[in-house]
């Protein structure tokens, strides 16, 4: 095994009894799956699993998502939001998450400063990685995307 590997592996198992502690102390349950777009339903976590060939980046991200969902559960009102979006319709929900994602990463860094780290640098690899929802889907999913890179901007120049 390689030093890289060895480094990796040891960081995938930290990150891993992180969350288990986390989940411990929070009551909050973790879902690993292949393929999974990270979210949650307020009490549950899903991410997807760390690739097989891992890198640095790909833990970055890991983290990154985890401490977003983490922050949805902690900081965001999510039975109100699936209300909000089953009345409104799938465009008023993925609005209301834009602005919402905003206030909970700032409450997030205020509860866990770890966590700007890890929002910043996967905002920067997301980029890299063509990962960000760029409004080419619809006029919804673009008006959404700038509200949501506008209001990150005002605090975070990587947006």
């Amino acid at each position: 095994m390689s030093k890289l590997q060895r480094t990796a592996k040891q960081f995938q198992d930290g990150w891993i009894s992180f969350l288990r502690v986390l989940a411990r102390n929070s009551k909050i349950k973790f879902v690993i799956r292949p393929n999974v777009r990270p979210c949650t339903d307020g009490k549950v976590a899903y991410l997807p699993s760390l690739p097989a060939n891992l890198t640095e980046e790909d833990l970055i991200l890991f983290k990154r998502w985890g401490y977003h969902e983490v922050g949805h559960i902690m900081h965001s009102d999510v039975p109100f939001f699936q209300e909000f979006s089953m009345e409104h319709g799938a465009f008023a929900g993925l609005l209301l998450n834009a602005v919402d994602d905003v206030y909970m990463e700032y409450a997030q860094t205020r509860s866990s400063r770890r966590s700007e780290r890890f929002f910043r640098q996967g905002a920067a690899i997301m980029f890299d990685r063509g990962m960000f929802r760029d409004g080419s889907q619809s006029p919804q999913e673009a008006f959404a995307s700038y509200t949501l890179c506008f209001l990150r901007s005002r605090r975070w120049s990587e947006y």
